[in-house]
């Protein structure tokens, strides 16, 4: 459960690491997919596809995380857990989520000299809506156990600190990759 008695790690910071570190997972594995499929060779990467997979990663991370800090005490039956607040972090979750997906998509097109579709950028952004819903409800799971916040200052020299990203990662990756293939394939 989430719980952090000396105020060294609020839920707002955690926020700001989750969507910092979302992005930057978004970014990263969107430039080494490229460069193993293109032979390693950086004038061939669409840097376009990048910038949407970095906004789109950052959502996704700020959706996880906000599960994390909202939804996780509520399932762990934490006192002052509300569950209205866990309901208000789920919309705004979802309507950030839909908003980078929208941005995502038409950022990619923009960069990439195209005029974006107004109907695919509605479509984009409802896909990775779903995907924030998916990763809240990760997080939520992921912040109702152990006892991340107790450990001081700096968790993330904390094994279950990683152990618990890497669960989220795995999984809400497999989610993230059907989703994105029915929605490329519309």
């Amino acid at each position: 459960m989430y719980s952090d008695p000396r105020g060294n790690f609020p839920i707002l910071t955690m926020i700001v690491v989750g969507t910092v570190i979302g992005g930057e997972f978004g970014f990263g594995f969107n430039v080494a997919g490229q460069l193993i499929n293109n032979g390693w060779n950086f004038n061939e990467v669409d840097w376009g596809s990048s910038i949407n997979s970095t906004i789109v990663g950052a959502a996704l991370g700020f959706s996880m995380a906000m599960g994390v800090g909202f939804l996780g005490p509520l399932i762990a039956g934490t006192s002052g857990a509300s569950g209205i607040a866990a309901l208000s972090a789920f919309g705004i979750s979802g309507a950030v989520s839909f908003g980078a997906g929208a941005l995502g998509y038409a950022s990619e097109e923009w960069f990439n000299g195209r005029t974006p579709d107004f109907g695919r950028a509605m479509m984009h952004g409802g896909f990775v809506a779903i995907e924030g819903m998916i990763n809240f409800g990760v997080g939520g799971i992921i912040g109702s156990m152990g006892n991340i916040g107790t450990k001081g200052p700096n968790p993330f020299r904390s094994l279950e600190w990683w152990g618990k990203f890497t669960f989220g990662l795995m999984y809400a990756q497999p989610s993230k990759i059907t989703i994105d293939l029915i929605r490329n394939n519309i």
